[in-house]
């Protein structure tokens, strides 16, 4: 199992082209997939949060809202702009854009989640993750990290993990992000194909069978 202590900062990390995850393949920065000041995500969080007093009754209700949302392996969009068609099979969405969509990978999740978490903690406590998942083999997955008095894994792929993860050995970090900030643990690869683990079935049993504790 890696940390945030483990990684350094980098640069940031153009994403996009022909190859890329964004809709029209344009290039963005990695940062950009975090956008706490989304008016959608703001909207949406002051619902869910309306009447809470508790950080970690406003963490529920956010994580509750993403896990509520139905898991597909691969946010396919279709989009034509000026005559031209462009067809993307894997996509990163917006934060904004995942509240409106009727089904979710776990990259797109754990940006929705990352960003509605923002609007309650800074920068330094919620990051996005991504690395693998070591169940039965070994996938690329997406994940969100919070630190709040000690860190927190939020795993919303699987719907029978209805809690946060204090510790995990299943899951191995390697690039944390969030809208400020980069970090990379040095000497690690994530595996392709990107969430080959997608929402397994069995990730809830695996990890209650003494992987994790606090579920």
């Amino acid at each position: 199992m890696t940390s945030l202590s483990d990684a350094i900062i980098i640069d940031n990390q153009p994403i996009g082209g022909a190859n890329g995850a964004t809709l029209l393949h344009e290039g963005r920065w990695l940062t950009e997939w975090v956008t706490p000041q989304n008016l959608e995500v703001q909207s949406e969080y002051e619902r869910l949060t309306q009447g809470l007093t508790s950080s970690w009754d406003k963490v529920m209700a956010c994580f509750n809202r993403v896990l509520e949302i139905p898991y597909t392996q691969a946010v396919r969009v279709r989009v034509s702009v000026d005559g031209k068609t462009y067809v993307q099979d894997d996509a990163w969405l917006d934060p904004g854009q995942a509240l409106k969509a009727p089904k979710l990978n776990c990259a797109n999740r754990a940006f929705l989640l990352a960003t509605l978490l923002r609007q309650e903690f800074p920068p330094d406590k919620v990051w996005v993750v991504l690395g693998n998942l070591n169940v039965d083999g070994q996938g690329g997955h997406a994940w969100v990290l919070l630190h709040n008095s000690e860190d927190y894994i939020l795993e919303t792929t699987s719907p029978n993990i209805s809690k946060p993860i204090r510790h995990s050995e299943a899951h191995e970090g390697i690039v944390y992000f969030n809208d400020q900030q980069v970090r990379m643990v040095p000497d690690l690869k994530i595996r392709e194909p990107f969430t080959k683990c997608w929402c397994v079935p069995f990730l809830a049993d695996y990890l209650k069978k003494g992987e994790c504790w606090n579920l």
